[in-house]
């Protein structure tokens, strides 16, 4: 399996989500797990935010533009908060898990995904990489049970990925390569496919430690129960943090009503972040 097999797989552990959770993907990109829960026919409030500053040909779709250090939602303000292969592009990931843990609400879960052996993308925007150990240090910190963790295949799966998906990777960046480079990869794919990934996950079972592997999936809960509604508008102000304050809202505004800060809007989509220079890399974004 790959990265995006593994994390299909993932997904399916979110089938305890009732219809109309209220779910925050932090560091949406293209909405894929929306997109996901479209496809399973699966109808939850769902709210997508991202920096759009990691990869310049995606087309990203968000509810808003925001710094996941410092989430424009109030605190228990989701049934379930997803973060898919993001924590390695954020500067601080302890102090952006501890923000997806405060406006998850108790009972609630966060689903997370990061890599281990995996290569560099997005870059510049690629800081870390990260072992079981951290993850469970991150529930200890936090109080949070850990429902599943699982690596995210083993050696072998290391291997394919390696042979399979990186050298080819690899042999497209050289300029004598980029003619041949559709045949070889038409080739390689289909046997992959066909033979390479059943004997690889077979192979995958003599890995019993699995030390080397491509990632992990984690599901968390936080404590508590799921009891008393959540906010009728999850937005607050990223500026004075006043879960009793609300947002002003226009096509060309969002304004505190508490502190006076104005945040713009531009094609639907409001620009939370802190900084009023901020500029995302891309003009590829629209309203999920």
């Amino acid at each position: 399996m790959y990265w995006t097999e593994y994390r299909r797989a993932w997904l399916k552990r979110l089938s305890t989500v009732k219809e109309g959770d209220r779910l925050l993907d932090a560091g949406c990109g293209d909405a894929w797990v929306k997109n996901e829960f479209a496809r399973y026919n699966e109808p939850i409030d769902y709210y997508g935010i991202d920096l759009a500053v990691g990869d310049e040909n995606l087309s990203y779709k968000v509810t808003a533009l925001a710094d996941l250090h410092s989430l424009p939602f109030k605190d228990s303000s989701f049934d379930k908060v997803i973060s898919n292969s993001v924590l390695e592009h954020v500067e601080n990931p302890t102090e952006v898990f501890s923000e997806m843990v405060r406006v998850t609400r108790p009972g609630g879960r966060i689903f997370l995904s990061v890599p281990f052996a995996f290569a560099l993308h997005q870059r510049p925007y690629d800081y870390h990489r990260f072992t079981r150990y951290i993850l469970e240090r991150y529930a200890h910190r936090n109080k949070l049970k850990i429902i599943s963790l699982w690596n995210m295949g083993g050696f072998f799966t290391v291997l394919r990925y390696i042979f399979f998906n990186y050298t080819l990777l690899s042999l497209n960046d050289h300029p004598l390569w980029v003619g041949p480079f559709k045949i070889i990869n038409f080739v390689t794919k289909l046997f992959d496919k066909t033979i390479g990934a059943p004997i690889v996950f077979l192979l995958d079972f003599l890995d019993r430690n699995k030390y080397l592997t491509l990632g992990y999936f984690v599901v968390y809960q936080k404590d508590g129960s799921l009891s008393g509604d959540l906010p009728e508008d999850p937005f607050r102000c990223p500026v004075c943090h006043q879960d009793s304050a609300e947002f002003e809202k226009s096509e060309i505004k969002f304004s505190c009503n508490s502190c006076h800060h104005d945040f713009p809007v531009k094609d639907k989509v409001p620009n939370l972040t802190l900084s009023d220079s901020f500029e995302p890399i891309t003009e590829k974004i629209s309203k999920d």
